[in-house]
């Protein structure tokens, strides 16, 4: 009787640990940071984005066409 308390024992540590190993092995991992030089350059092209760049190619004049002399 106590060998096979013994057994029963000894099959529930090893499965408690197991499970805890097993637990530790496949928990998901913290996304790595990137690198400093990275994450500035990337706020940098946010920031680029988010202002509005403007440069003036042509002026373009508009006026209203002639009016003709009759109506249709």
């Amino acid at each position: 009787m106590v060998r096979l308390l013994l057994r029963m024992m000894l099959v529930l540590v090893a499965l408690a640990a197991g499970a805890v190993g097993a637990f530790l092995w496949l928990r998901p991992k913290p996304p790595a940071l990137p690198d400093t030089p990275a994450l500035v350059t990337r706020v940098r092209e946010v920031a680029r984005l988010e202002t509005l760049e403007v440069s003036l190619y042509k002026k373009v004049e508009f006026s209203p066409e002639p009016a003709s002399g009759h109506l249709c």
